[in-house]
């Protein structure tokens, strides 16, 4: 049973449809995001960089495709994970402070071929 107030419909979208439906309800220049270096970034900013980044990844992978992002915390990370999210592709997030071995097991066990 569904806790009150939520509604399973409404959780039934992507991660990038929902960034999508924040952005229509908030504005476009709503700031969402500041990284270490205190650079900021809005709704907007964010949907730009993923879909110029997702150009440009698309023609290297396929559609449905699992790629892997390992990259530092921060926005850079952010927007490319949201512009697999717009592509169609399937982000799985790495951590370099796991370590190479554990990497080389998360890297075999969900069997992607590339890594951004």
């Amino acid at each position: 049973m569904a806790p009150a107030g939520f509604d399973p419909a409404v959780a039934q979208i992507s991660v990038f449809d929902a960034l999508l439906r924040a952005r229509a309800k908030a504005g476009g220049k709503t700031k969402i995001l500041e990284d270490h270096d205190r650079k900021e970034l809005s709704y907007d900013d964010i949907v730009r960089g993923a879909f110029a980044l997702g150009g440009k990844i698309k023609s290297l992978t396929k559609p449905k495709e699992t790629v892997g992002v390992l990259l530092p915390t921060g926005v850079g990370a952010t927007v490319v994970f949201f512009a697999l999210q717009a592509i169609g592709r399937r982000p799985a997030m790495l951590s370099f402070t796991a370590g190479a071995l554990i990497l080389k097991g998360e890297i075999a066990a969900a069997g992607f071929k590339r890594i951004l």
